[in-house]
């Protein structure tokens, strides 16, 4: 998913300065662990009742990009190889990065979990959901649906959040013990480091951590899913994978922690000389219109009242 470079918000500079600092002052210690080397690994100090689980969401991740450099991603090989793989999946409607997220943490599709599109309009309260605006995504009214980390803190499981958007809005009266909400910082070295940081937490006894990454989403969206830059970044999130399993294996944690990896949607090559951009003034008068809302694939249009089907016959021609 894509935000603002913080434009007006300067909130979101101070978040992302703050978190530079904190992470040059821990990256020396982000590999103290490989001194145990992979043959001298350091026992699990976490509890066996139950296995751990680490949930990763790689943003913009196609379904095929772990395929398409043979011989060139050891971290997704070893993943496929030592565990399983959906052979396919249904993507929710829209394939947009919010709806999609929040259909991964709740489980129901956008018509049921309410988030149905990275900008939508509440027509009685007049506000906006857009997905630049951390103020807009971050009220709680917004979110209906109880999220897989808000489950699990109500079923006593320590949980703990790094990059996923919206982990620090109250649902349900209830906060993850540790939330480290979105920052617009999509570099694969940040990825590693909220590895790291993951590994930590389950070392420490929790029970339950999501990290999201949106690396191959903006290098995807910046060069084309097709690109030289593209496969680039996913040799960078492969080897963040071999970090993390590597780190496992020093830890002792590789038979206490269980992984999963989603993605939101893919993306597909589209070539600018063969590509129409439709404005929507064109088509529809918007005198008939009270907002519209989102662009691209998909449009939602809020339509004044009594002018339904003349904006349908507008738009159809019919």
């Amino acid at each position: 998913m894509r935000f603002s470079r913080a434009q007006g918000h300067p909130g979101w500079v101070l978040s992302v300065l703050l978190f530079l600092t904190t992470m040059l002052t821990v990256w020396g210690f982000s590999f103290s662990c490989f001194g145990f080397g992979r043959g001298r690994r350091k026992e699990s100090t976490v509890r066996k009742s139950h296995n751990k689980l680490l949930y990763i969401n790689m943003d913009g991740f196609r379904w095929d990009y772990a395929d398409d450099q043979p011989g060139k991603l050891p971290g997704f090989s070893r993943f496929l190889k030592d565990g399983v793989r959906a052979a396919w999946t249904n993507p929710p409607y829209p394939t947009l990065s919010f709806p999609s997220i929040t259909t991964l943490a709740t489980g129901l599709y956008p018509e049921e979990h309410g988030i149905v599109g990275n900008f939508f309009y509440d027509k009685d309260t007049k506000e906006v959901f857009s997905m630049y605006n951390p103020f807009a995504t971050g009220m709680s009214k917004w979110y209906t649906a109880e999220p897989i980390w808000t489950t699990a803190t109500r079923s006593g499981r320590r949980t703990a959040l790094y990059f996923w958007a919206r982990c620090d809005v109250t649902i349900n009266g209830v906060h993850p013990e540790v939330c480290m909400p979105f920052l617009p910082l999509t570099d694969a070295i940040f990825f590693r480091h909220n590895l790291d940081k993951a590994v930590d937490r389950l070392e420490e006894g929790f029970d339950f951590v999501q990290v999201y990454v949106a690396h191959a989403d903006a290098v995807g969206h910046r060069h084309g899913p097709d690109s030289r830059q593209r496969k680039r970044a996913i040799r960078e999130l492969d080897e963040a994978l071999a970090h993390l399993m590597n780190l496992l294996d020093c830890r002792g944690l590789t038979d206490e922690v269980n992984i999963v990896i989603v993605s939101d949607h893919g993306m597909t090559t589209t070539d600018p000389k063969n590509t129409i951009q439709l404005e929507i003034d064109n088509f529809l008068d918007t005198n008939l219109v009270e907002n519209l809302a989102d662009y691209g694939a998909f449009m939602n249009i809020k339509v004044h009242p009594g002018n339904v089907e003349k904006a349908r016959t507008t738009l159809t021609g019919e």
